[in-house]
C-alpha cells in the first residue's frame, strides 16, 4: 500500500465522512500529520485528498492548519528533460480520478486498448454504476488490491506535477474530442475498405448511412 494510502486510511479509520462531524474529526486527526511531513510530493498528495474528503480546498485546508502551500512544480511539469509526455489514455484517467463526475459525460460507447485504457473503462464503468459524485480518494481506494490499482497510482503519481493552472476540464474535452474523431475516423476507413471491395451494394442500409454522415463530417 503506498505510504499516502496508508497515513490516510489510519487518520480517517472509523469515521463517518458523509456527516459533518465526521469530516471535522478527521480535520482535527489529519493535523498533526500533515504539519508534521515535509516530503514535498507525499505532504502535497495528502493535502489534496484529505481537504477532498472533508469537504473543504487545499487552500482552505492549509489556511486552516496554518501551513506553507507546498512548492508545485510549473504546469506540464512531465515535459522536463528526461521524462516523456503521459499517453492520451492515462491524461484521461488522471482527469477522471481529478474530477469523477466528468466520467457521466464520457459515452457508453468508449473503448481503448492496453492497460491504461482498461483502467479507463473500469472506472468509467464504476462513475456510470455507483456514484459518479464520489471523492477522488474514495475512487482511488476502491480499486486498492485490483488489477488496475498500480496502474491508478502511477496516474495519480503524475499528477503531481500538475500547475496551479492546470485546467482539469479543458484537457478532458480535448481528450474526449481528439478520441471521438479518432473513432470516426477508425469507422470510416474501415467503411472505405469495404466499399473498395465491393462498392455500395457490400454495405448494409445502416452502413451506408454512417458512411454519408462520416463523409459530410470529413
Amino acid at each position: 500500500m503506498p505510504l499516502s494510502a496508508y497515513l490516510l486510511r489510519e487518520v480517517s479509520a472509523g469515521l463517518d465522512l458523509r456527516s459533518q462531524e465526521g469530516r471535522n474529526q478527521l480535520l482535527q486527526r489529519a493535523r498533526p500529520l500533515l504539519t508534521a511531513i515535509v516530503a514535498p510530493a507525499t505532504a502535497l498528495l495528502l493535502r489534496k485528498e484529505v481537504a477532498a474528503l472533508s469537504g473543504v480546498s487545499q487552500a482552505e485546508l492549509e489556511a486552516l492548519y496554518e501551513i506553507k502551500p507546498v512548492a508545485r512544480a510549473a504546469r506540464r511539469g512531465y515535459q522536463k528533460a528526461g521524462r516523456s509526455a503521459p499517453s492520451a489514455h492515462r491524461l484521461l484517467l488522471q482527469c477522471l480520478i481529478a474530477k469523477p463526475e466528468l466520467g457521466t459525460q464520457v459515452s457508453a460507447e468508449w473503448h481503448g486498448e492496453g492497460a491504461e485504457a482498461e483502467a479507463v473503462a473500469a472506472v468509467l464503468l464504476v462513475l456510470r454504476e455507483g456514484d459518479s459524485a464520489m471523492s477522488s480518494p474514495a475512487l482511488t481506494q476502491l480499486f486498492q488490491g485490483t488489477t488496475h490499482e498500480k496502474t491508478l497510482a502511477a496516474a495519480e503519481a503524475d499528477m503531481l506535477s500538475w500547475g496551479e493552472n492546470f485546467d482539469v476540464s479543458a484537457e478532458f474535452a480535448g481528450l474526449i474530442s481528439k478520441h471521438s474523431e479518432g473513432q470516426r475516423r477508425q469507422q470510416f476507413q474501415a467503411l472505405q475498405t469495404k466499399l473498395a471491395h465491393g462498392g455500395l451494394s457490400n454495405l448494409t442500409d445502416p452502413e451506408r448511412e454512417q458512411y454519408l454522415f462520416l463523409l459530410q463530417r470529413s
